[in-house]
């Protein structure tokens, strides 16, 4: 699994050079997916922010104070889990 603490450049200005672009998030995560590894983005910013392009590749959660290990395995799935 491939962890991203991340805001997926909700925050930059529409004209900054310095973050990835969906296009770029997109090429990751797909090579992400190639390699058989699950991706789960922590992002800072509500659901309503989210490039609606990395929905079906990335599992986002939003990271904020209310944020618990319940809520992530809830969102993630027994499916991610770590096997010990």
């Amino acid at each position: 699994m491939v962890l991203l603490l991340t805001e997926l450049a909700i925050g930059q200005p529409t004209s900054s050079t310095d973050a990835a672009s969906v296009s770029e998030w997109l090429d990751f995560a797909y090579e992400i997916h190639r390699a058989g590894c699950p991706l789960v983005a922590f992002i800072p910013y509500g659901p309503d922010r989210w490039p609606y392009q990395l929905h079906k590749l990335i599992t986002m959660i939003q990271w904020d104070r209310k944020t618990c290990v319940s809520t992530v395995r809830h969102l993630i799935g027994s499916a991610h889990e770590v096997k010990r």
